[in-house]
């Protein structure tokens, strides 16, 4: 996710439906290294959980 410049609703309901699908399977969605707007938008949607600290 460092390399990506942009990400639209759609993208983003696109990531939480895919973290939803695989929390409902027992395995977890993370992203790595988001750039700093889309940890922002992550942070607003309620959905930061997705971000994999370290």
């Amino acid at each position: 996710m460092s390399a990506l410049d942009f990400v639209d609703m759609p993208g983003l309901h696109a990531l939480a439906r895919a973290a939803r699908r695989m929390s409902a399977e027992g395995r977890r969605l993370r992203l790595r290294n988001p750039q700093p707007y889309l940890r922002r938008l992550l942070s607003l949607l309620e959905l930061d959980h997705l971000i994999a600290e370290g």
